[in-house]
């Protein structure tokens, strides 16, 4: 009994394309950045960014807020080597990000500094942004105007 395979001929530029960045980051001695993923939820009067930075020591996060803007930032340290090390561990592939990342956010004009508290716990970082409120819909007159039939102007 024979049994068919199915082959996808796109799965090996994965391996390509990965392999040539670490050719190029190798070359021109750069990273590839890493944005983490981020939800945003509504709680009540908050709103609540929670960002995925899992591996980034708390002490290597910056929570900013300037010119209508919330920005997060940090840094990702690269664990191990590329290179053996004494125990004998050698990296045979990388797919973790590591490195600088940054996110930024809109901000509200009404929101300050002293509105905005974070918390790092298991990998989420809270950012909590107090006092957010839905823009209430500004009442839009409409202007009524007057049209005079014929049979009036004749009479």
């Amino acid at each position: 009994m024979s049994t068919v395979v199915r082959m996808n001929p796109w799965s090996a530029f994965g391996a390509v394309d990965a392999d040539f960045e670490n050719l190029v980051r190798k070359a021109f001695g750069t990273q590839t950045a890493w944005v983490p993923p981020a939800d945003i939820e509504r709680d009540g009067s908050d709103a609540v960014i929670t960002l995925e930075i899992p591996g980034v020591d708390a002490n290597d996060v910056n929570v900013e807020v300037k010119d209508r803007h919330l920005t997060v930032s940090g840094v990702r340290e690269q664990r191990g080597s590329e290179e053996n090390d004494d125990e004998g561990t050698r990296l045979i592939r990388r797919e973790i990000r590591h490195g600088e990342f940054s996110r930024s956010f809109r901000l509200p004009p009404h929101i300050t500094p002293e509105s905005v508290s974070a918390n790092y716990r298991n990998g989420l970082l809270e950012v909590r942004i107090s006092g957010v409120r839905q823009p209430e819909p500004e009442p839009a007159r409409i202007p009524v105007t007057t049209t005079v039939s014929a049979e009036a102007v004749s009479e």
